[in-house]
């Protein structure tokens, strides 16, 4: 399947926006921003964690959300 075989590129995606993140975080002066950006940091970083780190092999994990919705 086609999406099976570019989630590596998602997650070098992901690797490059959440570096970035951490990159530009270091600009912000305003406290509640800095709040925003570690939560926005964080998820973007439990969701590369999962890509890469679970089955069935790296960078092609699935992420796992925390809510499971009954659908």
């Amino acid at each position: 399947m086609v999406g099976e075989d570019s989630t590596w590129l998602f997650s070098a995606a992901k690797l490059v926006v959440t570096v970035g993140m951490l990159w530009f975080a270091r600009r912000v002066r305003v406290p509640l921003w800095g709040v925003v950006f570690g939560l926005l940091v964080g998820g973007a970083a439990g969701n590369l964690v999962d890509r890469v780190f679970r089955p069935p092999s790296p960078f092609q994990g699935a992420v796992v959300d925390w809510i499971q919705l009954p659908w």
